[in-house]
């Protein structure tokens, strides 16, 4: 009975070296830079390619994706160890969909970069969204590892845990979103995810806890109340969970299961 499952999701862009470095250079679509001579040293192949990085980085921000993309990989035509710009051809050809190509970004800038966890990040994105859990939690607990503050990569480590659906993976989930709550108390989807892996392991007086938390920081968050009823019934609270099903049903008259379920409140309390 875990209710509807909130997620997280996110692109990164690394723009790092765009802040503080100025105008980059401004090239037309049809310019094409020379080629690095092989005698180039590494500074000089960065200094020649991080123009075409830095027009790749604004091209992605406006949505010109295969412009970007057309950038981004100018610039490791010129600097073949950029692993920014390897990264940022991941998320742009994350963002168009090409999965496999966008992987293989990713992979390359870990490559060049062994501790870069936003590169893991969206490596761990890109195999749970082809289905492939186990490279999923790999990527995202390399990411958590190397970035043991950033709250996203534990709720998405938490949220393939949990898609695992064994009992030590949602053990795992669990700990995952209590990580996230510890480094950012006021993320909701953090709390919410904690109450519904809590929910799954029949923790009903936990996961009250953690959707109350959730309405707390977010009052119309209705998939927490409509969760928090669920609890309450499991709890045998009908009049408590009426409430939550009622004011469910009241913020979202379409929501026929909250109705449905405050009906089914409303005959327990009458038996």
């Amino acid at each position: 009975k875990g209710g509807r499952f909130a997620s997280s999701d996110r692109i990164m862009l690394a723009l790092a070296e765009l802040c503080g470095c100025g105008k980059p250079a401004d090239f037309s679509d049809s310019e094409q830079p020379s080629n690095a001579t092989p005698s180039a040293s590494a500074s000089e192949q960065r200094r020649a390619a991080r123009p075409h990085y830095h027009r790749g980085c604004l091209l992605q921000d406006d949505n010109r994706l295969e412009d970007a993309i057309r950038a981004y990989q100018t610039a490791i035509s010129l600097d073949a160890r950029y692993e920014d710009a390897y990264f940022n051809l991941g998320s742009a050809l994350l963002a168009k969909g090409d999965l496999d190509a966008a992987a293989q970004a990713c992979e390359m800038a870990i490559r060049l970069k062994p501790d870069y966890p936003a590169a893991y990040y969206n490596l761990g994105y890109i195999r749970q969204d082809q289905g492939r859990l186990t490279d999923a939690i790999r990527a995202f607990s390399r990411a958590v590892y190397y970035e043991p503050d950033d709250a996203e990569a534990w709720i998405h480590l938490g949220n393939v845990l949990r898609a695992k659906e064994t009992p030590g993976e949602m053990q795992g989930a669990i700990d995952a979103y209590r990580k996230a709550v510890t480094v950012q108390p006021t993320n909701v989807t953090a709390h919410y995810n904690l109450g519904a892996g809590l929910q799954d392991i029949g923790d009903f007086d936990g996961a009250i806890s953690s959707f109350m938390t959730t309405l707390e920081l977010d009052e119309g968050n209705i998939d927490a109340l409509y969760n928090l009823g669920l609890c309450y019934e499991e709890k045998e609270m009908f009049e408590e969970g009426l409430h939550c099903f009622e004011e469910a049903f009241r913020w979202d008259p379409t929501f026929a299961e909250a109705n449905e379920a405050a009906e089914k409140m409303r005959q327990k309390l009458k038996n």
